[in-house]
This record gives C-alpha cells, structure tokens and sequence, in this order.
C-alpha cells in the first residue's frame, strides 16, 4: 500500500481490524496447503508492534465475536497510554523524538478522525507539509521536526485551550490501551532510559491493569534505551516461547 495510503498510527480500530483480517488469510493460507493450527495464539510484539500486540490481544479476550484464545502476550517499548504521551509534550521545552506525536496527528487525520485540524495544533510550515514527510522516503525524518516544543506545536494545543485540543485529547484517551481482566499470560518488557516511548508510560500503565483486576508481569530493562531494550525484548520472548510449543 506504499503511497497509497497513509497509516492509521496508534489508532487502535483499524490496526485491530487488519491484523484479524491478517490471521483469518493465514488461516485460509495454512489450509490450502495442509498445514494445521494449534487452538490458540502468542501475540507479541515491540514499540509500535507492541501496541498493535496488546490491542488485539484484548480485543480477542473481550470481544465474543474473535474465537481465537490467546495463551501469552509478550510486549516491550510499547505506548500504552497515548494521551500521557500528549500530557509530556505539553509539560517538556524539548523533545528527544519530536515527530511522534505528529505522526500521531497526521495518522489520525487521515484516517478515523478526518474534521481534526491540524492548524490548530502543529505551527507552519509542519501544519501544511509534515505528512509528506512519512511518506518512508524520509530516513532523516528525526531532522525534519524541531525539538524545540513551542516551534513545533501551536501556542493553543500547549496551553491546551480551544476546541481542538479538547478533540485530540478525546481522540489520545480513545486510542490508549484499556486495562481488562487478561486470560493469558501477560509480559511487558520496557527500558529505563527510553527517550522515545518514555518508561513512565509502562510504568503508570501496569499499576493500572493490575488495579483493574488484570494480571500482567514487568520487566524493567535498567540500562536500555528503546533501540537497546528491542535485543533484550528478543532474548526474553525466545527465552520464554518454549513453554508454548
């Protein structure tokens, strides 16, 4: 789909939805060539891929449509909560990965939430010109942004006044993952010295899940970085994985 469509980033809806359309066209595949499934899933995956893990694992113990069960899922770097990522930027002078959230923004625009006005939240020229800049012909895409937070954001969605900035808070709360009462077993792995998805996110999260009743195991990774943690994240899940044959 490379320049065909724009991805719905952090947006939980679709990238449930594709990834179960995904399962089902293996499942035809597998089939098709005499291949047999065990009943149940290991979901996992890292930062971005960790979010889209611990969306459809919930999705698929909460929602009585899915019938696939879930025996581990096994997460790291990933952003839980969204709007704490939006509650960071607000309260920070810089930025160590300023284009996350933009990507965030523009990922949101074009795909579920369409009326969001990004002029009320990005200054020019990145209001105008930014999505052209996850088009992935970009590599130096964490140049392209300024670090400096009131260069990149509007003085309105800083100071959050104004209807907007209302509406992408919705959206942020909507699109963080949901504490639920988990079946499966629950890893979360994340680093201490994360710049990019910031410790403290993992951290508020697992109080939240297990407040809520859910059962969820954290490895602190003390020296990793979120490129650093990503090996320890492998090393963990192929330590773990079996226990699932």
């Amino acid at each position: 789909s490379h320049g065909q469509c724009f991805i719905p980033y952090i947006e939980s809806e679709p990238m449930v939805r594709t990834t179960y359309d995904f399962l089902q066209a293996s499942q035809v595949a597998l089939n098709q060539n005499y291949f047999s499934r065990k009943n149940s899933l290991i979901v996992t995956g890292y930062s971005l891929g960790g979010y889209v893990a611990a969306s459809f694992a919930r999705e698929l113990e909460t929602n009585p449509d899915y019938t696939y069960p879930v025996d581990l899922l096994f997460v790291g770097g990933t952003p839980f909560r969204v709007k704490q990522i939006s509650d960071l930027v607000r309260a920070s002078d810089e930025l160590v990965t300023p284009y996350l959230l933009p990507y965030a923004i523009w990922g949101y625009k074009k795909n579920g939430y369409p009326d969001l006005k990004v002029e009320d939240i990005l200054n020019e020229p990145y209001a105008s010109e930014s999505d052209t800049y996850f088009d992935g012909n970009h590599s130096n895409i964490g140049e392209l942004f300024p670090k400096k937070v009131n260069e990149l954001f509007t003085e309105s969605y800083i100071n959050n006044t104004g209807e907007t900035s209302i509406y992408i808070d919705r959206i942020l709360e909507e699109n963080s993952i949901k504490p639920w009462k988990n079946q499966c077993d629950y890893v979360v792995l994340h680093g201490k010295n994360d710049n990019t998805v910031y410790y403290a996110n993992t951290e508020d999260y697992v109080a939240e899940h297990k407040a809520s009743g859910g059962n969820v195991e954290f490895i602190s990774d003390p020296l990793g970085d979120h490129s650093g943690s990503g090996v320890t994240y492998f090393i963990r899940l192929l330590l773990k994985l079996p226990a699932y044959k």
